[in-house]
């Protein structure tokens, strides 16, 4: 089931001085695994997908921005991303320098110069200097988009802007964010679509779906997922096990025996030879075989061997990928 991306943070020991484990690398680093390090694939290497015994190669070489340092990955927005250290949370840039010190429970991403923070049990929203501008008063906080946040008091949705004024009162039993500028809402157990204003464009009649995405939105019907339009006509049928949001033209799907990519007329375009898969940014979309990450461009080809054991979509240029137990952060290879 698709579900948005937070950062959750995950607590390690913060590495304050040089030890035998610590390794430093120059600024320009190509990962390439040997047996000694994993068993990832060595660039260029043919491996084979258990699904459909398909052989893959790729010569592109994967250049670090970040080395690989972080137990908690986040993608970056606005130029930075969450770190989680010594137990709190704060924020590096895309030089890997933290520029706000970790000092809260729990952050979200930066979107409209905003960002949640969790502290003392409530939540609220900081600048980019790491100020709070909305006192911590709701039970929860996601992040703006389309210029509103949704939160959560006593129960109930609702959505502030980003001077804190409520637009829309707390009175959804469930909502998503707002999305080319319509917003899921739950209303008796049943699912919607909403305006900035708060008024109901899409009736309440379905039993789950997603956010709007190049002008189109998944849903849930009789255990299969399609597509509607913002008219909340079906556009295509509900027959897949799973589904992603649109990106670049194309959504991941899933037929039960492994992951592809379908256009916006529901035509299969990337065979379903993956084990998993995520949405396509700058080109690329993350894929998983045989428990490895990679990533694949828009005609289904190999462009970053499958070698990570877990990876995020790219996002600002970034993608965060995990070598070993620790997360650092790739940029997007010249193809």
């Amino acid at each position: 089931m698709p579900l948005s991306e937070k950062f959750i943070p995950i607590p390690y020991k913060f590495i304050t001085s040089l030890t035998l484990s610590t390794v430093i690398f120059s600024s320009s680093f190509t990962f390439k695994a040997t047996a000694a390090q994993s068993d990832a694939p060595i660039q260029g290497q043919k491996i084979e997908n258990n699904l459909k015994n398909k052989a893959v190669e790729s010569n592109t070489s994967v250049n670090f921005v970040i080395q690989p340092k972080f137990d908690s990955p986040s993608k970056f927005t606005e130029g930075l991303a969450p770190v989680y250290i010594r137990y709190r949370t704060g924020y590096i840039n895309k030089n890997g320098q933290v520029v706000i010190p970790p000092q809260f429970t729990a952050v979200g991403h930066f979107s409209d110069g905003l960002a949640w923070v969790y502290i003392n049990g409530k939540s609220g929203y900081l600048n980019k200097e790491g100020k709070v501008v909305i006192s911590p008063k709701y039970d929860i906080a996601e992040d703006f988009s389309n210029g509103l946040a949704r939160v959560k008091i006593d129960g109930k949705w609702g959505y502030i802007d980003k001077q804190g004024n409520t637009i829309i009162k707390p009175q959804f039993d469930d909502s998503l964010d707002f999305s080319e500028e319509l917003a899921a809402v739950k209303v008796n157990k049943k699912w919607g679509y909403i305006n900035k204003e708060g008024k109901i464009i899409i009736k309440p009649i379905f039993d789950q779906v997603g956010k709007f995405s190049e002008g189109l939105a998944w849903l849930r019907k009789n255990s299969k997922l399609g597509f509607i339009n913002k008219n909340g006509e079906i556009i295509i049928k509900p027959r897949f096990d799973d589904v992603g949001n649109f990106s670049e033209g194309l959504a991941m799907v899933w037929n039960g025996g492994g992951y592809g990519y379908i256009n916006q007329k529901g035509k299969l375009v990337i065979k379903t030879d993956f084990d998993d898969a995520g949405h396509f940014s700058s080109g690329l979309a993350k894929v998983s075989i045989n428990r490895k990450w990679g990533f694949i461009n828009r005609k289904g080809e190999i462009i970053i061997q499958p070698q990570f054991e877990n990876a995020y979509a790219f996002s600002e240029g970034l993608a965060a990928v995990k070598v070993g137990s620790k997360w650092g952060y790739i940029g997007v290879p010249k193809m």
